[in-house]
């Protein structure tokens, strides 16, 4: 029965942006953060509360005026971008990016889905059946897997009576249900058991390289994982096995789970009585059927199923590629002295330049991507709640010999913009928000242009004058050279054959492996079959005729003209260093 489960967890990481400022100030550790939007017209509401601010009484969505009553808070906002007019997450996004990167690394058949900058969802399915059809590692796993063994202090087994427990008691109880589901060969139970304990390794592994710490949910659908990962305190691990649905999930707000509308959670309530799910599991389902529509009813249904529908999708990959510069005597702009401005600007930028353009190649060797643009961003020293960007638009790949200029003149337009003043520039920043992918490059293209790269691989053929529709001898090799063309330049398709002059086709010792002295030629053939004409301008052509009503094509001639031109074949390469030959190679 297991086989047809799916293996579902949720990384959360609780309060990541006070984590964040925490992390880069060390000063803060074990102080109660809290972390504030900054808007155009002020400072906004609490967004992130650290879980000492939380011990406190500290929730988010509090303005400012709330806090005031609690002492010795810690006070971050999140800047406002004057120019972009939107919050700058940029500093998060970096974060985040490096330990989805770092997930994505560590792991292996895992489908990562990046729901938020602080929130993931992995799909361990494929990872746990493999691990259960493997017969010996599933017999090693079981003598070791052991409540001891996990990676996780704050282990959860969800039930009905779990949130009245401590972590001590919590981890006798999972404890035990391990061992009476090995002593019982439960393999469904042991698989969900196998998940919490991956999981509970990549959660570790995070704190222990990056010290962020994370609430994990794990279950057999997202909704559910979701749900469960808030279940306890933060930071701690919770399991839902399939058979806690109704003690569990059942105690669910029907208005907390996404995609219910409004108005159908008050249908709910007003016509079922119905405000937890556990309530639509005992209402009769006939009764719910005739008074709802078909769309709201499977709604309902998919959500009794667990919502086992919604896949866990993927996408880990950063948007963002960022680097910046503190300037700690700051950089002085009024009165803007431009040789002396553009000295000391330029050697800051040169060392983010070099980072990012680093950055790039990696982007385009691992994603196959390129960015389309790079937001250069500068704070002053006096007013760290707002940044100036300015974003460039970018269509090639020179970026050393762009950037530079580039990013210096993008400087100095934002500066006319926000006026010289005497507030010195304290920050500099760039970042590429916007990526391209390339398309991919075709099998044969590539070991074309490897082939033609690696000149010791053959020897190239002799210089030779070859004319139209001819064939010209060689009398130094005995081989024979034959290159016809179509009459069209633009369209010109040749044919390369290499032959002897009995008219054997060169073949090669394929026992010599090791050694290219056999090489005389790759013999490389292109095939372009066409059956009549081609226009060099068809729409041209069809401009010359005289003008008569259009008339409608039937289908039968709509394919014979189709046929009437055979597509180009594939580049086929021969010999010991062609396409086919690696191939077939074992």
């Amino acid at each position: 029965m297991f086989m047809s489960r799916n293996f579902i967890a949720l990384i959360d990481f609780h309060a990541f942006f006070a984590q964040v400022e925490q992390n880069q100030n060390i000063s803060l550790k074990g102080k109660p953060v809290v972390v504030q939007i900054q808007g155009d017209k002020g400072v906004g509401q609490s967004v992130s509360v650290s879980s000492e601010a939380e011990a406190m009484g500290v929730r988010n969505k509090m303005y400012p005026r709330n806090l005031g009553i609690y002492p010795n808070l810690v006070l971050k906002r999140i800047p406002y971008d004057v120019n972009l007019k939107k919050p700058d997450f940029t500093k998060y996004a970096l974060v985040s990016a490096k330990i989805f990167n770092l997930v994505g690394k560590e792991t292996r058949n895992i489908v990562i889905e990046k729901a938020s900058l602080s929130e993931m969802y992995l799909d361990l399915t494929s990872y746990i059946k493999n691990l259960m059809e493997d017969i010996v590692a599933l017999e090693n796993f079981k003598d070791s897997m052991n409540v001891e063994n996990f990676h996780d202090n704050i282990c959860y087994l969800a039930s009905e009576n779990d949130q009245g427990q401590t972590a001590s008691e919590a981890r006798t109880t999972l404890s035990r249900c391990i061992k009476n589901a090995i002593s019982k060969n439960h393999l469904e139970t042991i698989a969900f058991f196998v998940c919490l304990m991956e999981v509970s390794r990549i959660k570790s592994m995070i704190k222990e390289k990056t010290g962020y710490e994370a609430s994990v949910g794990v279950s057999y659908s997202k909704k559910i994982a979701q749900f469960v990962c808030k279940r306890h305190g933060p930071y701690s691990s919770t399991l839902m096995l399939p058979g806690a649905f109704k003690d569990v999930y059942g105690g669910a707000p029907i208005a907390s789970i996404p995609g219910i509308s409004k108005v159908l959670v008050k249908t709910l309530a007003d016509c079922y009585k119905a405000t937890i799910v556990r309530h639509l599991i005992v209402t009769n389902q006939d009764t719910l059927k005739e008074g709802l529509s078909s769309e709201e009813y499977n709604l309902l249904k998919d959500i009794l199923r667990g919502s086992i529908k919604e896949k866990v999708i993927l996408n880990n990959s950063s948007t963002f590629v960022s680097f910046g510069k503190t300037i700690i005597e700051g950089v002085s702009t009024f009165p803007l002295i431009e040789e002396h401005f553009d000295k000391i600007i330029k050697e800051h930028l040169e060392i983010i330049i070099q980072n990012i353009i680093a950055a790039f190649k990696t982007e385009k060797e691992e994603r196959n991507r390129v960015p389309q643009n790079i937001i250069v961003s500068y704070q002053r020293r006096g007013n760290p709640a707002y940044i100036n960007s300015k974003e460039i638009k970018i269509s090639c790949t020179k970026y050393s010999k762009l950037l530079p200029d580039l990013c210096l003149n993008g400087l100095k337009e934002l500066l006319s913009e926000d006026g010289y003043l005497k507030d010195p520039i304290a920050f500099i920043r760039l970042t590429a928000s916007k990526f391209k992918v390339l398309e991919s490059t075709p099998l044969d293209m590539y070991f074309a242009q490897s082939s033609t790269s690696a000149k010791d691989r053959k020897k190239s053929l002799p210089n030779i004058t070859v004319s139209d529709s001819k064939v010209a001898p060689n009398n130094n090799n005995g081989i024979l050279v034959e290159k016809k063309e179509l009459e069209d330049s633009k369209r010109r398709k040749t044919i390369d054959v290499a032959i002897f002059k009995d008219g054997r086709i060169s073949k090669e010792n394929n026992l010599e492996d090791e050694y290219d002295s056999d090489i005389e030629i790759i013999q490389v053939i292109q095939r372009n079959v066409v059956k009549g004409p081609i226009a060099k301008n068809p729409s041209k052509a069809v401009a010359t005729k005289k003008k008569v009503a259009p008339k409608k094509k039937t289908l039968n001639q709509e394919k014979s003209k189709v046929k009437e031109r055979t597509p180009k074949a594939p580049v086929v390469q021969v010999g010991r260093r062609s396409i086919d030959y690696y191939l077939k190679k074992e």
